[in-house]
């Protein structure tokens, strides 16, 4: 059993600038209650119940959406945690449920060249998360974990947010019931490490990782949506005792994708804004511990 109280003051002030003296207090009380049970010698479930808070604040001053409120979320969730095969493996996997409070979510207003929060009524999260990982023999061990969000936005309940939506030319009829902005559903990884001991002090690494991400919805109406997303990484490196040397390569099949994107109609611009993820990337690292 714990809790946790947070009372935040924010304050804004930008000297010589109109509406930008001022301050508010956000606060919240925090529960949180787990139960565990030893099912077996090697397997633990558990049932948790918690909340978490984020605090609101201030956008610039002058623009129509200058404030946004803080986020409540309560979060149900339901795992297991277990070992296997003397344990040299592992199994873990959990299912969740949260309701959102006051979801808060970004976007760039270009009309007046800024960075806007603002908040939704009532977001419903639910998954599940799970990840294994399974020593092989001395010098072999994989990885892999996958997970599931499903989001529902449920309630706008901000009138100033819905007429600018609507200034900017957003269907609300298409936000109700669709997904939170920038969630993906579906995640998947795996991951292989290959160790050979060249002499007594000194081992080469060897490690492969695979990540797939499913399709991410950029904004509260869910018009824009980036195609799923490959990434493949390589590790090669040289350990000795106090020190390490490794050459690696990220994004091996050069995905050309965005990390981040806001549509038209959320950027109050005749154009589209975003900013490209790293293409192929390859580097050296050197290491010493003193």
């Amino acid at each position: 059993v714990g809790a946790r109280y947070d009372e935040d003051q924010r304050n804004q002030n930008m000297p010589g600038l109109a509406g930008s003296g001022r301050s508010k207090t956000f606060d919240a009380f925090q529960p949180k209650v787990t139960l565990s049970y030893d099912i077996t010698q090697d397997v633990l479930g558990y049932a948790t119940y918690s909340t978490g808070f984020r605090s609101g604040g201030f956008n610039a001053p002058g623009v129509v959406l200058d404030t946004f409120g803080d986020e409540m979320l309560t979060n149900y969730e339901l795992g297991l945690k277990s070992t296997f095969a003397n344990g040299d493996g592992t199994f873990n996997i959990a299912a969740f449920a949260s309701e959102s409070d006051g979801f808060q979510f970004f976007f760039v207003d270009a009309s007046t060249v800024s960075q806007i929060i603002s908040n939704l009524d009532k977001v419903d999260l639910r998954g599940f998360d799970a990840d294994a990982q399974y020593r092989i023999s001395d010098q072999i061990m994989i990885s892999g974990g996958v997970g599931y969000t499903d989001s529902e936005i449920k309630s706008i309940g901000n009138a100033q947010l819905e007429t600018y939506l609507t200034a900017s030319g957003v269907d609300i009829s298409k936000v109700i019931g669709s997904h939170s902005p920038k969630t993906t559903e579906w995640s998947f990884n795996f991951g292989a490490q290959y160790i050979k001991q060249v002499r007594s002090n000194l081992s080469a690494v060897f490690r492969v990782d695979y990540e797939y991400q499913g399709e991410k919805f950029w904004q509260i109406d869910n018009v824009d949506v980036r195609d799923p997303v490959n990434l493949v990484s390589l590790r090669a490196s040289l350990e000795g005792e106090r020190w390490s040397a490794s050459i690696w390569g990220k994004n091996l099949l050069d995905e050309e994708y965005y990390a981040d994107f806001n549509p038209s109609e959320y950027a109050g611009a005749p154009f589209d804004l975003g900013s490209q993820a790293r293409p192929a990337t390859y580097g050296v690292d050197l290491k010493y511990k003193f």
